[in-house]
């Protein structure tokens, strides 16, 4: 039985009664060998491709796979399908009474399996059929929510982690999963609670704690969000986006001879272009090379126009250089897809920036 099959709890005693079942129809198979040779084969070969597909070394989280039985089943079709032949020979009436049986039932499987086929027109669907058959399957909820994350359906995502942490409260995904859905709500508080949760159920794990440390940061906490980066890093030392937001909280605290190396090691580790050129826009900052990181920033906007933090940088850096005029260009924009975006933090620190460090437009 696969994900989205009801499962039944397989009990040492039913498990005995399986094997029993099974060795003694293989047991009169083999017997009659001589007289019904079609059910010898059959069986043997149910048996013989059963074994290497019987998921003792399992792939996934699935508890029973029925799609392994596919090849074990032509071997029971043999078998029918060879009885059928001999049971139904004899008369012309009892053939064709056959004959209409078969076409029947190949029709019949084909409408069952057209109608199967609607379950796995998207993962939403899939998803969806796996849950109305098994409501208490946590692997499933969780996946049907990830599915409705995709689409940004995000209500409908968040109803299905919390169902998926009902049945089971240490699934380290759904434990993530809800708490990256808290973070596209702002509800960071509740997300962190979350992130700690899931680094509960695994202290190594570098994705909890790079998001705790995002979440950690947008709260204002400059040092915890510095710890929970540095603990993702040492989890995950080759972790570009670690070390590119580990940068940024470094940098918002002053703390830029830190910051750089960081900077750096996310650049060596292939960031997006726009990324590696904003990157580059805030190290000459640093060293207040200001026309060079003007154009540093203008590269990454033309390359990601929507990069609200560039255009934000971008801004700040014409203050510096007293073109007032561009500067609140810049940060117009900036303000304007942070609010779009649902950047409360950075459209808020962007409208602290406008009244407080510019003068009026000429």
């Amino acid at each position: 039985v696969s994900y989205g099959a009801s499962a039944t709890a397989m009990t040492p005693a039913r498990l005995a009664l399986a094997v029993l079942i099974l060795l003694t129809l293989t047991t009169m198979a083999w017997r009659g060998r001589r007289k019904y040779p079609w059910i010898a084969v059959g069986g043997l070969w149910y048996l013989g491709m059963l074994l290497p597909v019987m998921d003792v070394m399992q792939a996934g989280q699935n508890a029973r796979a029925d799609r392994y039985t596919y090849l074990p089943q032509i071997g029971l079709c043999l078998l029918v399908a060879w009885t059928a032949w001999q049971v139904g020979g004899g008369t012309r009436g009892r053939r064709i009474w056959f004959y209409s049986g078969g076409l029947l039932l190949v029709a019949s499987l084909s409408v069952m399996a057209f109608r199967q086929t609607t379950y796995w027109r998207d993962s939403v669907a899939v998803w969806s059929r796996a849950v109305a058959c098994s409501p208490e399957n946590a692997y499933a909820q969780n996946s049907l929510g990830s599915a409705f994350a995709r689409r940004d359906q995000w209500a409908e995502a968040r109803r299905h982690y919390r169902r998926a942490l009902e049945s089971d409260p240490a699934l380290f995904e759904a434990l993530i999963n809800l708490g990256l859905a808290m973070v596209n709500e702002d509800k960071y508080t509740e997300a962190i609670k979350l992130f700690q949760q899931a680094l509960g159920q695994n202290p190594y794990s570098s994705e909890a704690s790079f998001n705790l440390g995002n979440a950690l940061a947008h709260e204002g906490r400059g040092a915890d969000a510095i710890q929970a980066l540095e603990a993702a890093l040492n989890a995950r030392p080759g972790f570009s986006q670690a070390h590119y937001a580990l940068g940024l909280v470094l940098a918002g605290q002053g703390q830029w001879d830190q910051a750089i190396p960081h900077y750096a090691e996310a650049f060596h580790a292939q960031i997006g272009p726009a990324e590696a050129r904003y990157i580059t826009g805030v190290a000459q900052a640093t060293e207040q090379k200001w026309a060079a990181a003007a154009k540093s920033y203008q590269a990454a906007i033309q390359l990601k126009p929507d990069y609200a933090e560039a255009h934000f940088n971008l801004g700040k850096t014409y203050l510096r250089l007293g073109d007032f005029s561009e500067a609140r260009q810049a940060l117009e924009a900036a303000l304007d897809l942070a609010r779009a975006q649902g950047n409360r933090s950075l459209a808020k620190a962007i409208a602290d920036t406008i009244p407080a460090s510019m003068a009026p437009a000429r």
